[in-house]
């Protein structure tokens, strides 16, 4: 019963163009007050899984909500529309020996240094990717971290390899960090899930098109993000 009410509420949201609810992932949370029309309200955008947004969207507590790819749920009753397109990053705070290395760093040089932990198992794809570069973080790779000369001597939040967006670093919202050159083999697609039946919707498009004009003030300067056409964006779903 208390679904169909949420579904029924959703309805008359949808309908009136008020108090529409867009959440997102953790890493996708400064689109929720940078680019969002004033007919939305943003969501906590604090989660470091899809499980429970996913079941908000079902519901109907949650109208909209952004996510990263590769690992975009799926869902008969969803439709994933990606606004964007871009590299993630491997980066680490300045003054990393890492970053000493310039150019010349090798996945290989990567091995002694700890990795931004990840939930086990929430994103499958890209954990895939790290396993298969041996960038998962594990108990193996801690053990070989704690011989390493600088264990003990520095945090280990300074020694940490992290992930990050060229979007998320021009919007202001991740820590000082420096872009190690190398290249992922994962292209993320940030994705506006909806239910099917509002797929449509004028206040969905108009949700779009703010995301699109917000995607392309923050990518100057970077030629490896691309911004999907709003005009076209209601009829694409990246699920097939």
């Amino acid at each position: 019963m208390i679904n169909l009410q949420r579904r029924v509420h959703q309805t008359l949201r949808w309908q009136h163009g008020q108090g529409l609810r867009l959440d997102a992932q953790h890493w996708c949370q400064h689109w929720l007050t940078a680019a969002a029309p004033a007919r939305w309200c943003p969501g906590n955008g604090n989660y470091f899984e899809t499980t429970r947004s996913l079941q908000l969207l079902q519901h109907g507590v949650v109208d909209a909500w952004v996510c990263s790819g590769p690992d975009v749920p799926r869902h008969d009753d969803l439709l994933a529309i990606p606004f964007v397109t871009l590299p993630i990053w491997l980066v680490v705070k300045p003054g990393h020996p890492l970053v000493q290395r310039g150019e010349r760093v090798t996945f290989a040089d990567l091995a002694d240094y700890p990795v931004l932990p990840l939930p086990d198992g929430a994103f499958p794809v890209f954990q895939g990717i790290l396993q298969d570069l041996v960038l998962w973080s594990c108990p193996r790779r801690d053990a070989r971290f704690k011989q390493a000369p600088c264990y003990g001597r520095v945090p280990l939040e300074e020694m940490m390899i992290a992930f990050e967006t060229p979007l998320r670093m021009a919007a202001g919202e991740a820590e000082v960090w420096c872009p190690l050159p190398l290249q992922l083999p994962v292209a993320v697609s940030e994705v506006v899930m909806v239910r099917h039946q509002f797929a449509g919707d004028p206040h969905l498009l108009g949700l779009l098109h703010a995301l699109a004009e917000r995607a392309k003030a923050l990518a100057i300067g970077h030629p490896g993000v691309q911004v999907h056409d709003p005009m076209v964006l209601g009829e694409v779903d990246v699920q097939g």
